[in-house]
């Protein structure tokens, strides 16, 4: 399914704050996100790796 086709903050944002945490992406089976994903872009990728939650 396409990012574009997918809300991610209502499928993985749990606490509404407009982030995805690395909690939030554990509890829902998705770490680690993948650049290209569609939480990805609402997630810190602190080392810029394209990989967050590793």
């Amino acid at each position: 399914m396409p990012a574009a086709d997918v809300d991610a903050l209502a499928m993985y944002d749990d606490n509404g704050n407009g982030r995805i945490s690395c909690a939030e992406a554990r509890a829902h089976g998705i770490a680690p996100v993948r650049r290209g994903h569609p939480a990805y872009e609402y997630m810190n990728d602190r080392d810029g790796d394209g990989v967050v939650c590793e």
